[in-house]
């Protein structure tokens, strides 16, 4: 069964935390809504793959099952998360 991102419950969950107003909450939907693209569309396909291989702690370093650390380097690339990630092809002025 395909993971969909309980988008309700996130909501609901901001709304009672932390309500927001006007346009926050306009932003902060979109950012769930591509938060679930993103988990839905990229992570969920490599969910069960990795449950087979698992990720593997190598002197102090975390490595993840194949297919993560492409799948958030293309996003962090795509959306500037890492504006100096030497990897995305170009750098920030």
């Amino acid at each position: 069964m395909p993971y969909a991102a309980p988008l309700d419950e996130m909501r609901f969950v901001i709304d009672t935390v932390a309500p927001l107003d006007g346009g926050a909450a306009d932003v902060a939907d979109a950012i769930l809504a591509e938060a679930a693209k993103f988990a839905t569309g990229e992570l969920d396909p490599l969910n069960q793959p990795a449950d087979r291989v698992g990720g593997v702690l190598e002197n102090g370093v975390v490595r993840t099952p194949p297919g993560f650390r492409e799948a958030y380097r293309a996003r962090a690339c795509h959306c500037r998360w890492r504006p100096r990630l030497s990897r995305c092809g170009t750098r920030p002025a």
